[in-house]
């Protein structure tokens, strides 16, 4: 692949962006290669997360300017969508997806980031939805996640000012769920997806399924039987057996 760097780490799969000359600006080589990798990790059953990552430069500098000189509202339209749907994909997968996000993160790259379960920066990153001052709006379904995440009064400001943001102030939004310093980045991020995935990956698709249901205005009166479901196929399993059986030995 030429705009990715893709690996698999036992049930990590792992997505570097990889366009340092461009900034990792966003292209239709990079969507193509983007959407083929995702689902290639879909129906990789050993995978339970997913972990998108750039450079300590840019995760992912909006668009490519270059590809995106169309004028003709019947050429972009589909285009727009067919990335719209890439990252609807990417929010509703059934494995657990975190951004780690250095340096800048523009228009696009903004949007990516609120398709992803979690997003952990660096204390150098910056946020900025550009769209606005390039007389736009989002495309790829970003503005409607951001205002989710963080509730309108937050959102609609970020959006329509196009004003650039730092990664503490993006925590203190709520764009940004976790701060880690600039030092050893990235291998604090692999640490922590690392401990997520030692989790049976059926607990991981269950607080995953359930995040989504709740965002979806589902009553909680109609997950718990979704989670005594889970909790009764677990209960049958060795780790579950192991784990008791070594309590016990505790105990004694």
């Amino acid at each position: 692949m030429n705009t990715l760097q893709v690996q698999k780490q036992k049930n990590i799969g792992i997505i570097q962006f990889h366009r340092p000359e461009q900034l990792n600006a966003f292209n239709k080589e990079m969507f193509m290669e983007l959407e083929e990798t995702i689902e290639n990790f879909n129906q990789d059953s050993e995978i339970s997360i997913l972990l998108f990552k750039g450079d300590d430069e840019a995760f992912i500098a909006g668009g490519d300017m270059t590809e995106h000189l169309v004028e003709n509202r019947e050429e972009v339209y589909p285009y727009l969508l067919s990335i719209g749907e890439l990252m609807e994909k990417i929010a509703s997968l059934n494995k657990l997806t975190i951004a780690a996000v250095e340096g800048v993160t523009i228009g696009g790259g903004c949007e990516l980031v609120t398709s992803c379960d979690i997003c952990i920066a660096s204390e150098s990153a910056s946020f900025r939805y550009i769209q606005s001052r390039l007389g736009i709006s989002t495309a790829w379904g970003g503005g409607s996640r951001l205002i989710q995440k963080v509730g309108a009064s937050k959102a609609i400001p970020l959006l329509l000012t196009g004003e650039k943001i730092s990664s503490k102030q993006a925590y203190d939004l709520g764009l940004v769920d976790q701060l880690l310093p600039n030092e050893n980045f990235n291998k604090n991020v692999l640490s922590f997806a690392k401990r997520l995935a030692r989790s049976p990956q059926p607990l991981i698709q269950l607080y995953k399924q359930l995040g989504q249901q709740i965002a979806n205005g589902i009553p909680l009166s109609q997950l718990y039987p979704i989670e005594a479901d889970v909790c009764s196929r677990l209960w049958e399993s060795e780790t579950h057996r192991k784990a008791v059986d070594s309590f016990f030995q505790r105990s004694k």
